[in-house]
């Protein structure tokens, strides 16, 4: 229980600015910040990050939603 809580406090945060110039590898079409993660609307795709602030932006790794 003590992880769930933990993880649920835990909060990405991406620069405004980066988010800005961070587009989908596959479309490049804009990302959105959801749960965590960015998502492509026009791809459905979301893509995790490998740290609190930098997206791993592989196509092969993302998720389908």
């Amino acid at each position: 229980m003590l992880f769930v809580q933990i993880l649920m406090s835990f909060t990405i945060v991406m620069p405004k600015d980066l988010l800005s110039i961070v587009v989908c590898p596959r479309c490049k079409g804009e990302l959105k910040m959801a749960r965590h993660k960015l998502d492509c609307k026009n791809c459905r795709l979301r893509f995790g990050f490998v740290t609190q602030d930098i997206p791993k932006m592989i196509i092969e790794e993302a998720e389908q939603y």
